[in-house]
C-alpha cells in the first residue's frame, strides 16, 4: 500500500511495516526488501512524500517489486 502527498521539496520515504509480522526478524527483513525496492524505482517517482506501507502475507520480494512498480505507475 502506498500514500503519496505532491510535495516541490524533493521525494521522501518512509517504511511502515506493522506487528502483523510473525516475529521482529521477519518485520525487519521486510523493512529492508521494501527499501531496497523503492531504491530500484526511486528515480522514477515523481516529487512527494511517500509512505508504503507493507501488509503481511505470504509474498515473495519479487511480488513486492511488480507491486511497487505497479502503485508507482498508478501515480
Amino acid at each position: 500500500m502506498v500514500h503519496y502527498v505532491a510535495d516541490a521539496d524533493g521525494t521522501h520515504a518512509a517504511v511502515v511495516v506493522g506487528k502483523g509480522f510473525p516475529g521482529a526478524v521477519q518485520r525487519h527483513r521486510r523493512q529492508r526488501q521494501v527499501r531496497h525496492a523503492l531504491a530500484q524505482v526511486w528515480d522514477r517517482l515523481p516529487a512527494g512524500s511517500y509512505v508504503v506501507r507493507a501488509l503481511p502475507g505470504g509474498a515473495g520480494y519479487g511480488d513486492l517489486v511488480q507491486s511497487l512498480e505497479s502503485a508507482v505507475s498508478r501515480l
